[in-house]
């Protein structure tokens, strides 16, 4: 069902009052992030409530003499959107060979588990959609995302590095609990995808969870292995543990780091 926002617009580089801000957020206009704008929802029973659609306008009333009292430019615009909105995600999956980075996918997307290790030839896309909530003001966001296996040997994967992980939002380094060698090959994976990425969320995986008594390494090796401020998830794609919670959680810090520019287009074209 579409709803009523309305976005105010401020001058370039427009600083509110601390004041005014304090009553816009009682108000519960929400910053955009990395703009100089404020979008306020309208409530879904202003259409066929006047006490509800006076409310409203008296907010957009108190803001817009306050500005004009500070003597800034501004610009309100109001239009029906969508509670919905679609949005696109490429997520790149790097580590070692037989770390089980394609039966993660193949659990995620598939739910299913094979036994039977294949090799990886090249690299591979499988396609996901899943129903996010906007961590800034709770809209309703539809992910199609795009999950994309690369072979783990190293020498080749170089060669494909760039085209296979261009444009991708974020990243899944994956290594094997059971074998500490694909703990130390993983900053170098790390590395190599944000040359080419830039600065994107990246997550660690650690597969194989499931097999206790072969761990070869514990989480503080982990962390001391990486940077310390990345995200960090013991998995099993055997049994499922883990699995759908660490991609569901890189595609809301993919979704964080989104300028709301979209939105904002659309509301003030």
């Amino acid at each position: 069902m579409p709803e009523m926002v309305t976005c105010l617009s401020l001058e370039e580089n427009g600083t509110l009052p601390d004041e005014l801000i304090d009553v816009m957020k009682d108000d519960d206009w929400v910053p955009l992030k990395g703009k100089s704008a404020f979008v306020l929802k309208w409530p879904r029973a202003t259409e066929n409530d006047p006490a509800v659609l006076k409310e409203v306008t008296d907010r957009l009333l108190r803001v817009k003499l306050a500005l004009k009292g500070i003597g800034m430019q501004h610009r309100f615009s109001t239009m029906e959107v969508g509670n919905e909105d679609r949005i696109k995600m490429k997520v790149c999956l790097v580590g070692d060979k037989a770390v089980g980075k394609s039966s993660l996918i193949r659990r995620y997307v598939l739910d299913q588990f094979d036994d039977e290790y294949l090799k990886t030839m090249g690299s591979k896309v499988s396609k996901k959609t899943l129903v996010l909530e906007h961590p800034r003001d709770g809209r309703e966001i539809r992910v199609d995302m795009t999950v994309w296996d690369i072979m783990g040997n190293k020498g080749l994967a170089d060669l494909l590095m760039s085209s296979y992980i261009h444009g991708a939002q974020g990243i899944l380094a994956v290594c094997d609990v059971t074998r500490k060698s694909t703990l130390e090959g993983l900053e170098g994976w790390i590395g190599d995808g944000l040359k080419v990425t830039g600065n994107v969320p990246t997550h660690v995986l650690v597969n194989k969870a499931d097999q206790h008594d072969d761990f070869d390494f514990s989480r503080d090796d982990v962390m001391g292995a990486i940077n310390a401020g990345s995200n960090v998830t013991f998995t099993s794609a055997r049994t499922g543990d883990n699995v759908e919670a660490a991609f569901h959680d890189l595609a809301m810090s993919i979704l964080a780091t989104y300028e709301e520019k979209d939105i904002v287009e659309k509301i003030t074209a």
